[in-house]
């Protein structure tokens, strides 16, 4: 059995915020990402070494996801 690992949760919602932008636009999809998802692993990060390590992908990620067409 492997290890969930939570630290990588982001790329599955950087492939929702895709699938939002698709239907809604990069506003909603942006909103999504970074004040729900985003600011809750930044808070996690502050304890757990494992997603500070995965924030600087994340934050690479956001950035685009609000370029892509």
């Amino acid at each position: 059995m492997s290890k969930v690992q939570f630290e990588r949760i982001w790329i599955e919602q950087c492939e929702a915020a895709g699938r939002v932008k698709e239907q809604f636009g990069v506003a909603d999809a942006l909103d999504y990402l970074i004040g729900e998802k985003l600011l809750t692993f930044a808070e996690v990060a502050e304890q757990r070494a494992e997603f500070m390590q995965q924030l600087p992908d994340f934050l690479q990620e956001i950035r685009a996801v609000s370029f892509m067409c």
